[in-house]
């Protein structure tokens, strides 16, 4: 069953609260060529503009306490709000380095964010929360690396990276000695954790896999990925989809044939969309 959560727009980014009662969204307006960081309340209906700077805004995500949002703006830099729309934004990061907030660790002590990085593309940076707030590579190589997000544990991260000459799955183990698995086979990309043993992402294709995973660092191991169903997913800095805790629920940033622009859209029973693979 497909229902929609706000009008139609110019949407890139879909980021659910942890409390799964707003979504955070950048949207364009198509007046000034701008966009911004908007918040629904998806219990209530209702969009409100977050951010006012002239500049563009992308990129949102949230702080597990869903108190704060934490979004690129000038174009470039990392900055957070509040999300009840009080006081002023505040820069995290301001060095005029293109960057991304990508995920907030659920302690909410470090951000991962995407940066650029010259000769080595993208890479994957870590930004402390609090304190000095100095950030580190993580994922510095020649290849992309980009879509970072925490494992539930915080002892692991999934990510994208074109390392293969396509852009795969990768999970990464924080712990000394832990190695990198990939989990995708036939490409994939804006992976995220479903629940502490298993990982969804986006097929080149537009189909949205699911991959079974156990243990950590040298214990990692993945299963073979499954289609769940097919999305029609608008490209954007951000990721086009969000799940609810249970994985009941899917918000997809979509293309609908009768309705243009796209439309943020939850999917519900979606185990009625998932079609039998035949196995070769």
């Amino acid at each position: 069953m497909l229902s929609s959560v706000s009008d139609d727009g110019d949407y890139s980014n879909v980021e659910l609260s942890r409390d799964e009662r707003r979504l955070a969204v950048s949207l364009g307006d198509p007046a000034t060529g701008s966009r911004d960081i908007y918040l629904v309340d998806l219990v209530r209906g209702v969009r409100q503009r977050l951010t006012m700077d002239p500049s563009h805004e992308r990129s949102a995500v949230w702080t597990p306490d869903g108190r704060q949002v934490i979004y690129t703006s000038r174009g470039l830099d990392l900055y957070r709000r509040a999300a009840d729309f009080s006081g002023a934004d505040e820069a995290l990061v301001a060095e005029g380095t293109s960057k991304d907030p990508r995920d907030v660790s659920f302690d909410g002590a470090r951000l991962l964010s995407r940066r650029s990085g010259g000769e080595t593309t993208n890479d994957i940076w870590v930004v402390p929360l609090s304190g000095e707030r100095t950030p580190r590579p993580l994922l510095q190589t020649p290849a992309n690396e980009n879509y970072a997000s925490f494992a539930p544990d915080a002892r692991s991260i999934v990510f994208a990276s074109d390392e293969s000459g396509a852009s795969e799955v990768y999970v990464m183990s924080l712990e000394p000695g832990g190695g990198k698995v990939q989990v995708s086979t036939r490409g994939g990309s804006f992976p995220r954790w479903r629940n502490r043993n298993e990982i969804v992402y986006v097929a080149p294709d537009q189909t949205l896999m699911s991959v079974a995973v156990t243990g950590a660092g040298a214990t990692f191991a993945a299963g073979a990925p499954s289609a769940l169903f097919k999305i029609d997913a608008v490209p954007g800095p951000g990721s086009p989809f969000d799940m609810t805790a249970d994985g009941k629920r899917f918000i997809v940033n979509s293309r609908l044939p009768s309705r243009v622009p796209a439309s943020i859209n939850v999917i519900v029973n979606w185990t009625a969309l998932v079609q039998p693979t035949p196995h070769p």
